[in-house]
C-alpha cells in the first residue's frame, strides 16, 4: 500500500506518512508552508482533501489546543460553498485536517 508522498515545505524535502489514508496524490502546488492532497481513507473507502502544513514555529498557542479549537469551529460551519470538516489532528510534527474532496475544485 502506498501512503507517502515528497513534498518540499518550508525550503525542506519532506516525506509525509498517512496512517489512516492510501495513495496520496498531490492537489496543485505546495504552498510555502503546507499543501493538500486527495488520498483514499482505509476504513471508508472515501477520497478525501487532506490539508497538511507545518506548525508556526513563532506562535505561543498551545498546538493540542489550537487543534481542538479548529474541529469546533468547523463541526458548526455548515454552508454549500464550504468543504465538511473531517477531522483534524498532529502527526509527526505536522497538522492534518481531513475535508470533503470536492472534484474540479
Amino acid at each position: 500500500m502506498n501512503n507517502t508522498i515528497n513534498v518540499r515545505i518550508d525550503n525542506c524535502d519532506c516525506t509525509i506518512k498517512y496512517s489512516r489514508y492510501e495513495n496520496p496524490q498531490l492537489v496543485g502546488k505546495s504552498g510555502a508552508n503546507g499543501f493538500v492532497v486527495k488520498a483514499k481513507h482505509i476504513v471508508t473507502q472515501r477520497y478525501d482533501a487532506i490539508k497538511v502544513w507545518k506548525p508556526n514555529k513563532t506562535t505561543t498557542v498551545d498546538e493540542s489546543q489550537y487543534l481542538e479549537e479548529v474541529k469546533k469551529l468547523a463541526s458548526i460551519t455548515k454552508h454549500n460553498n464550504i468543504a465538511t470538516l473531517y477531522d483534524a489532528w498532529m502527526e509527526d510534527g505536522f497538522y492534518y485536517c481531513s475535508l470533503e474532496y470536492i472534484d474540479g475544485i
